[in-house]
């Protein structure tokens, strides 16, 4: 019988994940719902939940004993503190026995890119191969509903949405389809330490998402480019450290000089179905109060 570990379980992306290996998982897997709080997980969908704080390695490495194959979701927060949490939580897997290693990774991971965020990701993924372990990289692409919700927030608050985008396009792609490529990556064959680019079905240009948000929400809401200087100029009127606004001002160039900007087919190559398109993510969100209707 072979024991599956889901670590972030309590968030949209882990508990998703859980509701994804009820129908993807072969009969008689057992699912392990990870967690710093696994009282949070009374109603998981999941064989049991256990502890697990990534700033534990000696707590991770108990609640993956027996674990055959472990998803670690990334985590959010000090940017050198993820890569060593990251780095920590693989090898305790490695300790633990854990023959294959699956990590939600993020499009750009491009040593050329200004952007922080691929940093992170490509030293995180780096320490994962080092660990010896079958590993699967999910490099996901943009999620569909972080942008769309603040461009419906945009859309109620005065109908423009403002961003030092460009014309940059984006290759969008939403959470239950990532959700579905992890449990997918989780039950698969073994391929060795393989890395997948998942991208949605299109590239969009901010545009092109503000008419279609506003199409769903029946509101109209425009997309107005703005300068590097004028948003760093709102996050500092938002109270954003330095250190912050600079890693979102390296994000967006990061966006505007390409390194988001491709369409691949391992999604379908993973899962063995096309994305859904935007036009079908977009419905299944409560756009108008902010919050995920799943």
């Amino acid at each position: 019988m072979t024991t599956l570990a889901v670590t972030g379980a309590t968030g949209q992306l882990g508990r998703h994940v859980l509701e994804r290996l009820r129908l993807q998982a072969p009969a008689g897997t057992r699912v392990i719902a990870c967690s710093r709080d696994p009282a949070r997980l009374a109603d998981a969908p999941c064989d049991e939940a256990r502890q697990a704080d990534f700033n534990d390695p000696h707590a991770v490495e108990g609640a993956l004993s027996g674990v055959h194959r472990v998803l670690i979701v990334s985590i959010e927060g000090d940017d050198n503190m993820r890569v060593r949490a990251h780095t920590q939580a693989a090898q305790a897997a490695q300790r633990a026995g854990v023959q294959r290693i699956v990590y939600t990774s993020f499009f750009d991971v491009d040593p050329a890119s200004p952007s922080i965020v691929a940093r992170v990701h490509r030293e995180s993924e780096a320490a994962i191969r080092a660990t010896g372990c079958d590993c699967v990289l999910l490099r996901n692409g943009p999620y569909v509903e972080n942008m769309a919700l603040r461009v419906a927030a945009a859309a109620r608050e005065g109908g423009v949405f403002r961003m030092p985008g460009g014309d940059a396009q984006l290759p969008y792609i939403g959470r239950d389809d990532l959700a579905a490529a992890a449990a997918a990556a989780l039950v698969g064959p073994a391929e060795g330490q393989v890395a997948w680019r998942l991208a949605g079905p299109q590239l969009v240009s901010f545009g092109e998402l503000c008419e279609r948000v506003g199409r769903t929400i029946q509101r109209r809401v425009r997309y107005e480019p703005m300068t590097d200087e004028e948003y760093r100029v709102e996050l500092q009127a938002q109270g954003l450290s330095v250190d912050l606004q600079h890693r979102r001002l390296a994000y967006v160039r990061a966006m505007r000089d390409g390194f988001m900007t491709a369409l691949t087919d391992d999604f379908e190559r993973l899962v063995g179905r096309p994305p859904q398109p935007l036009d079908e993510v977009l419905p299944a969100l409560d756009l108008a109060s902010g919050r995920p209707l799943h």
